[in-house]
């Protein structure tokens, strides 16, 4: 009988020890649980950040895309115009140019109100 008081008190010694060791490392558990729930949280906000930013980078390559549609559109319409359109001179501005060659030469002609010759 003292034996078995012996295995008794043994087991419940144990049982004891096992609850108390359990106590510790069921606040492990529970805070590596809140730790798992706050990374998973946190994982879940920069799911939805990615998310928006792919949404964001799709439409400025569709606005890209419109954009440079629009530059091909221009270029070729430029393209297409007369080439003294295109060249930017007018007739008016051709005669201007012509007019300083006119009076040099009847300034010099003149004699001593020739113009100074730039080297």
């Amino acid at each position: 009988m003292h034996l078995k008081r012996g295995v008794f008190l043994g087991a419940a010694l144990t049982a004891t020890l096992a609850l108390g060791a359990c106590d510790s490392f069921k606040a492990d558990l529970d805070r590596t649980r809140g730790e798992l729930a706050a990374s998973n949280t946190e994982r879940d906000g920069l799911r939805s950040e990615l998310e928006a930013e792919k949404t964001k980078v799709t439409n400025l390559d569709r606005q890209v895309t419109a954009l440079n549609a629009k530059l091909a559109a221009a270029q070729s319409a430029g393209a297409n115009k007369p080439a003294t359109a295109s060249q930017g001179s007018t007739p008016a501005a051709t005669k201007k140019e012509e007019r300083p060659a006119k009076h040099a030469a009847k300034s010099v002609g003149k004699g001593a109100h020739a113009p100074a010759q730039k080297g």
